[in-house]
C-alpha cells in the first residue's frame, strides 16, 4: 500500500508522471516500427478518447460543435 504521502505525490504530479511513460512508450514505437506507423497509432489513439469522451459526456459534441466549428 502506498503511505499518504506517496498518494499525495502521485496526484499532484500525475500528469509528469503519465506524460513522461507517454514519451517512453511513443520513443520505443518510433524506434521499433517507424515514424509513420507510430504516427498513426498515436492518431489512432486520439481519435478514440474523442469519440469516448463523447459517449460519456453527451454535451461535450455539442460543445466541441459550438466553440471550435462555429454556432
Amino acid at each position: 500500500m502506498l503511505s499518504d504521502d506517496e498518494r499525495i505525490f502521485l496526484i499532484k504530479n500525475r500528469g509528469r508522471i503519465f506524460l513522461a511513460v507517454f514519451l517512453i512508450v511513443v520513443g520505443l514505437l518510433l524506434m521499433t516500427i517507424g515514424f509513420l506507423k507510430t504516427a498513426f497509432l498515436v492518431l489512432l489513439g486520439i481519435i478514440g478518447w474523442f469519440f469516448g469522451r463523447a459517449i460519456d459526456d453527451k454535451d461535450f459534441l455539442k460543445k466541441f460543435i459550438n466553440n471550435y466549428l462555429g454556432k
